[in-house]
């Protein structure tokens, strides 16, 4: 056997034992070249397969010997808990879109023999939900965390849905910013940023982005934009829930009831606290105002906002509204 020949083996035994084995599946000398024969069409012999067993262990594979059953690959790019993670994630992000999702999770999968693949048949998941259509969004990541690296403006043309579901431009002109982060948030990637010098933090949603490039501008220094000094985005995430509006403030609310703790830490995790006074309960949190009007009128029968009174006022007038657009019907 020439050395190609030698090589295209190693290559056909590693991946037939990735295939066709694990730690409850192992594989005799002869079943290794009777796959390797049926699959890649490698006439082998029982002293080709030990050497190349015993390279691959030199290499540093992780293969287990049984005396009466065989060998078995048992290392694995991922354990069992890591890859159903991953998996997960694919399946629950919504800037994936469909076709995307099934062709990462199949390269997932295939990290595992096939009697481990089986097990992950069985939960059951949405591949045509809320997904975006955006067949651009792994390109525009990556231009865009190159930008980041190389402190270059990006510049993008960022789309709305029509009344056909259609995604369509939000204005002719194409928007030109000064990237900061890449942040994923609720299964959507945003990019943090802000135009020219204006202190405004501007988050925008990566799938909405269309012909996104890396222009030959120099980014703005976050040292020169006032609101992104010190900036902390592990504390913006938290306080930004629905990645809208700037300006944090310290908000209380009244719980109605014990059990609406649960959303209040959900939702904002360290940036809340709950605690008991004068038979109420109680709920400090520091969000961005926009995002606290929405999450409190979406929890309206749990939660009642008492403080500060501008924030109160913005909420009636939210509701005052759409309780006249409702009573016009």
């Amino acid at each position: 056997m020439n050395d190609y020949g030698k090589k295209g083996s190693i290559l056909a035994i590693i991946n037939v034992l990735k295939e066709y084995s694990d730690e409850q599946h192992f594989l005799t000398q002869n079943d290794i070249i009777s796959y390797v024969e049926r699959k890649y069409n490698i006439t082998l012999n029982r002293k080709t397969v030990s050497s190349s067993i015993k390279l691959l262990e030199d290499y540093g594979y992780d293969i287990l010997h049984s005396n009466k059953s065989g060998v078995a690959l048992v290392g694995r790019l991922f354990d069992d808990t890591q890859l159903q993670y991953l998996i997960d994630f694919v399946y629950s992000s919504h800037s994936i879109g469909s076709s995307d999702a099934k062709k990462l999770i199949h390269i997932l999968e295939n990290t595992l023999s096939i009697y481990q693949r089986s097990t992950y048949k069985e939960i059951y998941k949405n591949f045509e939900g809320s997904r975006t259509d955006n067949k651009e969004v792994f390109y525009n990541v990556m231009v865009i965390l190159e930008a980041i690296a190389l402190k270059k403006k990006v510049e993008f043309t960022y789309m709305n849905y029509d009344i056909d579901g259609n995604l369509i431009p939000r204005r002719e002109k194409p928007y030109l910013v000064s990237p900061y982060y890449l942040v994923n948030n609720a299964g959507k990637y945003y990019l943090i940023s802000v135009i020219s010098s204006y202190p405004t933090i501007f988050s925008f949603r990566v799938d909405f982005m269309k012909n996104v490039i890396q222009t030959d501008y120099k980014a703005v220094p976050m040292s020169n934009i006032s609101t992104m000094k010190n900036f902390d985005y592990q504390s913006y995430l938290s306080s930004h829930i629905y990645m809208m509006g700037e300006k944090e403030i310290l908000v209380k609310l009244e719980l109605l009831d014990l059990s609406a703790c649960t959303p209040v830490y959900d939702w904002f995790g360290k940036n809340a606290s709950c605690y008991f006074k004068d038979d109420k309960i109680i709920a400090e949190i520091k969000t961005a105002e926009d995002n606290i009007i929405y999450w409190a009128l979406q929890y309206s029968d749990k939660v009642k906002v008492i403080s500060p009174e501008s924030t109160i006022a913005k909420i009636k007038d939210k509701v005052q509204k759409l309780k006249a657009s409702y009573e016009a019907v």
